[in-house]
């Protein structure tokens, strides 16, 4: 009895490496060409009266948000993150939630106490 390998159509071995090729090719640029590339082409600004976000690798998106529509910001903090020291500020709106990836855990405070403080949103336990 031959082996597995043998038993398939010639044109299905290709198919096999071409599909082991692309997912070498997606897991390359998912996990090592796009983080970088993502952290390069966001950015944040902090305006009097509104926040500004801008990312994506091949299109940029742009978001304003105006201090008064912000209902609440929130920090987050993943377990790889944690080993870091990097955190997340999340803002959000009526409209969905926007965040602001990466910080230092104490830099990250500081900025969801100031944007909090410009909303006007105050810590109530």
């Amino acid at each position: 009895m031959k082996g597995g390998w043998n038993l398939l159509p010639f044109w299905s071995k290709g198919l096999l490496v071409g599909e082991g090729v692309l997912f070498g090719l997606w897991f390359t640029f998912s996990f090592f060409v796009a983080p970088p590339l993502r952290q390069t082409r966001f950015r944040f600004d902090l305006r009097e009266r509104e926040l500004e976000v801008e990312s994506g690798i091949w299109t940029m998106q742009r978001r304003l948000i105006p201090y008064a529509r912000i209902q609440h910001v929130d920090l987050h903090q993943g377990p790889v993150a944690r080993l870091y020291g990097l955190s997340e500020v999340v803002v959000v709106t009526a409209a969905g939630h926007t965040s602001i990836p990466a910080l230092p855990t104490a830099e990250a405070e500081r900025l969801r106490d100031w944007i909090a403080e410009k909303a006007g949103i105050s810590d109530v336990p």
